[in-house]
């Protein structure tokens, strides 16, 4: 069996043990890389989801913060009104002082 020309291999039993033996290994060393690649694969996805979630985050406090500055922007216009109401009145109130 040792020099079977079906298989096309002429080598001793030792030979052929020996190359069963480092395909076993490299079989195996291949599952190793296949499981470590995909627990980076699963790190990658929940490293993802994270920085998704973070992202949802800003993009809720922006829009925040762009509603506080136009609340803002709505008080100041506001109060410019009211300012300039009274100084009108009390532009009117001198005029009439003066004229009485």
């Amino acid at each position: 069996m040792a020099d079977s020309s079906f298989f096309k291999n002429n080598g001793t039993s030792s030979q052929l043990q020996g190359s069963a033996s480092a395909s076993a290994a490299a079989a195996l060393a291949s599952e190793q890389a296949a499981a470590a690649s995909q627990t980076a694969a699963s790190t990658s996805e929940t490293n993802s989801a994270a920085s998704a979630a973070a992202s949802a985050t800003s993009a809720a406090q922006a829009l925040s913060s762009a509603n506080s500055a136009a609340a803002s922007q709505s008080n100041a216009a506001t109060s410019e009104a009211n300012a300039l109401a009274a100084s009108t009145s009390a532009a009117s109130d001198a005029a009439s002082t003066s004229a009485d």
